[in-house]
């Protein structure tokens, strides 16, 4: 498979930018480099004829259960490619070949393309391990420490939420203060939305999820700017500290003729100009990396 650029306009393809670039282009990049890419892009990728002849039977058989709805009919390409890793064939990652593909411009497009793809990724990571970990992968390819990679993958997708939780609490309790118990109700609150949400994904309609779907978007969008002005916040009351604190000790350990100086150029006093002295190092933006280094 290629590098693949989005095409299209507007926030939603922003965001895709830096999407392809972790996804379609890292981390196929280390997954190329350390085993074999996992999933080829429909939009553009090249196989064997043998290839697809070899997986052929398999792909084109019929769905019996919710686990094998997930691995084929979720992502028809990630599926296409576990089967030829499982035959023992490579996927390579060729970034000299560069492609560009329409993506989504609008949130309900953007959200069904996504639901699919996550379940997808998932539900083929652990079809892999667990054929590995049965012998049943024919791939020279696939090694201990590819499976250990993907499992360590697999292991941040689903600690993924639970991570976010922790960070958006964190920061609400820098801007809002603490609530009895610490950030343990803010958690318990988006722990709540979480398994909410999911439930309704499970028994209402799409154009309801859809509409959810948005509303949370909001709500979350407003969640994550409180918390950056409140890391923002906390960083600079931090310098702050630190550099009140460097100050008391510059001023502790002055000799009395560098006590006498500072104290002159604080008063305005003209006695003190033949005394040769350094005043206290201040943080400034001409002197960012010698103070910085004092810091340290």
């Amino acid at each position: 498979c290629a590098r693949t650029h989005p095409l299209g306009s507007g926030p939603m393809v922003w965001y895709q930018v830096f999407d392809y670039a972790v996804g379609h282009w890292f981390q196929k990049v280390a997954n190329s480099v350390l085993g074999t890419v996992l999933c080829c892009p429909g939009c553009f990728s090249v196989y064997r004829c043998k290839a697809l002849r070899d997986t052929l039977a398999t792909y084109a058989s019929t769905v019996s259960k919710g686990e094998e709805f997930l691995t084929k009919d979720m992502g028809e390409d990630r599926w296409l490619c576990t089967l030829m890793v499982e035959k023992g064939w490579r996927l390579e990652y060729t970034a000299v070949s560069e492609d560009s593909t329409y993506c989504p411009e609008e949130f309900d497009e953007f959200f069904n393309q996504r639901r699919r793809w996550i379940p997808s990724t998932i539900a083929n990571q652990m079809e892999l391990i667990k054929k590995w970990g049965g012998g049943q992968i024919e791939s020279d390819y696939v090694s201990k420490f590819f499976i250990m990679y993907q499992a360590f993958l697999l292991f941040s997708s689903m600690i993924g939420p639970s991570t976010v939780i922790l960070i958006m609490a964190a920061g609400l309790e820098l801007v809002v203060g603490s609530v009895g118990g610490g950030i343990v109700p803010t958690v318990v609150v988006f722990f709540l939305i979480f398994i909410g949400y999911g439930v309704l994904c499970l028994y209402a309609k799409q154009d309801t999820q859809l509409k959810w779907a948005k509303v949370l978007t909001m709500v979350f969008m407003v969640v994550m700017v409180m918390v950056l002005i409140g890391q923002a916040r906390e960083m600079v009351i931090s310098f702050q500290e630190l550099n009140i604190r460097l100050t008391e000790e510059n001023r502790n350990h002055m000799t009395d003729a560098e006590k006498s100086c500072l104290d002159c150029l604080t008063i305005g006093c003209g006695d003190c100009k033949t005394l040769t002295c350094d005043r206290p190092l201040h943080w400034s933006k001409n002197n960012v990396s010698v103070w910085l280094a004092r810091c340290f």
